[in-house]
């Protein structure tokens, strides 16, 4: 994850410098690598717009889950000791409990635990 932010922070810095260096009439043609200097805008814009990213993906994050507590206030929790597996649907099958007993099924196979 942390390779991916890098390759998208320098991406992004890489549009910027385009971009400001447009705004402020640089030829980058006509300079060489060595005598180029980066825009300390292009900087700043890039760094601001990826931690403003960041803050916008945590609230979206927390809006989500907010989300789902509402939908969720009027249902009663589900202690996972208290699902019964010997009686769970798999796919269009029913499994057989524990004394034998077939439970319906859409095809002719079951499975035994």
């Amino acid at each position: 994850v942390y390779v991916s932010f890098v390759e998208i922070f320098f991406k992004g810095l890489d549009e910027f410098e385009v971009y400001f260096d447009e705004q402020n009439n640089v030829n980058r043609s006509s300079i060489s690598a060595a005598d180029y200097e980066s825009s300390t805008e292009a900087y700043a814009t890039t760094t601001a717009v990826f931690f403003m990213g960041v803050l916008l993906t945590f609230f979206i994050d927390k809006f989500i889950h907010y989300l789902y507590s509402t939908q969720n206030e009027g249902r009663e929790e589900v202690d996972a000791g208290d699902i019964d597996l010997e009686n769970v649907l798999i796919g269009k099958e029913y499994v057989v409990d524990s004394k034998e007993r077939e439970r319906p099924n859409s095809g002719n196979m079951s499975i035994e635990i």
